[in-house]
């Protein structure tokens, strides 16, 4: 007998039920693909937006509050943003006086140095209370000065004296300082924004004498 051939595999057409399975099934894949590469694609744009942030000295999601304005002190110079004082400084000893006890205009001497702007004022232990005052400049914020008696007299007997320094604005005390003989605090720094007048007071605390107490480089700014 002739030997049978081998049974072919034998191959069944698929119905139109399994073609669209199929079908559907691909395109599953095909989406959960897609859906992958774009969550991709977002998170390194997102790190890239981050690390620009960054780049430029801004944390993501940092909060940045704005500028607050500085309050007013007593007896400090105070800073307000966005405004400013006199154009340029703006010397007591340069201004008229508008009333008070007989001054000294000039240049005065305090511990060894001469200053070119200054305020001179005799005080003695009957007339033991010396004052001037002066209008503020339109603008000034400060005034500040430096006080202390004058080195430059005759008579040795002045080192006794005690004095108080006192700077009013407006009648309101905001800043003092005292001196005694060669001794004397440092200088007086004091607020006077908005106010309309100073007044310069110096006071003979104790000794029997006289002195010049002086009031070197008075100036509002």
């Amino acid at each position: 007998m002739a030997d049978t051939p081998p049974d072919r595999p034998k191959f069944k057409m698929l119905d139109h039920g399994a073609l669209r399975w199929l079908w559907r099934r691909e395109l599953r894949v095909i989406d959960s693909i897609a859906i992958g590469v774009i969550a991709a694609l977002l998170a390194a744009g997102g790190i890239w937006v981050i690390s620009v942030a960054a780049s430029n000295g801004h944390e993501a999601g940092a909060h940045h509050p704005p500028l607050q304005r500085a309050g007013r002190g007593k007896a400090q110079t105070s800073h307000v943003e966005g405004e400013a004082g006199l154009a340029r400084p703006v010397y007591v000893d340069d201004l008229p006086r508008e009333n008070g006890s007989p001054i000294e205009p000039g240049s005065v001497s305090i511990g060894g140095r001469r200053y070119e702007h200054g305020l001179r004022a005799a005080v003695n232990w009957i007339e033991s209370e010396w004052e001037a005052s002066y209008l503020i400049p339109h603008g000034a914020r400060t005034f500040s000065t430096i006080i202390g008696n004058d080195d430059e007299q005759s008579d040795s007997l002045w080192t006794s004296m005690s004095l108080l320094y006192e700077v009013l604005a407006d009648g309101k005390l905001v800043g003092s300082g005292h001196a005694k003989g060669y001794a004397h605090d440092g200088p007086i720094h004091a607020d006077v924004a908005g106010q309309i007048t100073l007044t310069l007071r110096v006071k003979a605390v104790s000794g029997l004498n006289s002195t010049n107490a002086d009031w070197a480089e008075p100036v509002f700014r």
